[in-house]
């Protein structure tokens, strides 16, 4: 399958994912729309189980989707309803659980998101002719898939996410964002959304490949580095960057300082770790398919000079 038939797939997981970080926003709120965020998650993991018997019914068990993934996608679901639900409370009251919250969101459920290709099983929970009518839409607009493959370029991806990742860590937005709900779930709807596109583009879990292992290597090197560096302005930072968690950990008997050190510390090295890691086992296998095709090179009949003179 080429890529190019994945972009619709992307821009719509890409919504699906912010869907479940607003209504997130609106969860926080009285009445019923307290009961939005898990209806829609409840939504999203019957959807994907749907797909999923449907798949495995016509192509058989594993097929199309490996039953590893799929487990994946059921793990990455559980882990992003503690992030936006049971972590709430406490990521309101201190900053390095707020962190710890969005660790989990763009470290652990996101990529097992991805993994499971939830875009594609969730399209075998509708209609062949729903399906082909949106492939039919997105193939005859040539703007359209001219813009998808822009914005879903891993370079461009790069860039907007590690934009996003910085600009709402600026103490004034970042503030903003624990103060008003609605710009909270923006705030969680970015991190979700952006780093789904990463992962994407990292894991390729369907399509032809944009990265190859050499370059996934240097994508996650860089995206460690500029990681690191922001966890590491927030750990080594002398002062309180973030006035409303530090009168929250004041009021607590807390010292402000140590609460957002290791905050710092929590963006710093666990993700860092991942980040190396994953980048190390891309390298072990560019330096296995480069060996292997020097080995391919070397095996073959060398051309015979003309008159067979040596």
């Amino acid at each position: 399958m080429r890529f190019s038939r994945q972009r619709p797939k992307i821009f719509s997981l890409l919504t699906l994912l912010g869907g479940l970080a607003l209504a997130h926003g609106g969860a926080e709120h009285g009445g019923g729309a307290v009961l939005w965020l898990p209806l829609d998650l409840a939504l999203f993991g019957g959807l994907y189980a749907l797909g999923l018997w449907r798949l495995w019914g016509r192509a058989g068990l594993g097929h199309g989707v490996s039953v590893g993934h799929a487990a994946s996608f059921a793990i990455g679901l559980a882990v992003l309803t503690v992030a936006l639900m049971a972590l709430d409370p406490l990521a309101d009251a201190s900053f390095a659980w707020h962190m710890l919250q969005h660790l989990m969101l763009i470290m652990v459920s996101a990529p097992l998101l991805v993994l499971g290709s939830p875009l594609f099983v969730l399209g075998w929970a509708f209609p062949l002719v729903w399906r082909r009518a949106v492939a039919h839409g997105w193939n005859a607009r040539g703007g359209l898939r001219a813009a998808g493959l822009a914005l879903t370029h891993p370079v461009t991806v790069w860039i907007v996410a590690t934009a996003v990742f910085w600009l709402w860590h600026v103490p004034r937005l970042y503030e903003a964002a624990v103060a008003d709900e609605r710009l909270h779930a923006l705030e969680h709807f970015c991190f979700l959304a952006t780093s789904a596109a990463f992962w994407w583009a990292v894991l390729q879990p369907q399509g032809r490949r944009r990265l190859g292992r050499g370059a996934s290597v240097v994508y996650l090197f860089v995206t460690a580095l500029q990681g690191s560096l922001l966890g590491a302005l927030i750990t080594f930072a002398r002062t309180p960057l973030y006035p409303q968690y530090a009168a929250g950990a004041l009021a607590r008997g807390h010292d402000p300082l140590t609460d957002q050190q290791l905050a710092g510390l929590i963006m710093w090295v666990p993700s860092g770790v991942v980040y190396v890691t994953l980048a190390a086992v891309f390298f072990v296998q560019w330096w296995r398919e480069e060996e292997r095709f020097q080995r391919g090179r070397d095996a073959a009949p060398r051309p015979t000079p003309q008159g067979g003179q040596p």
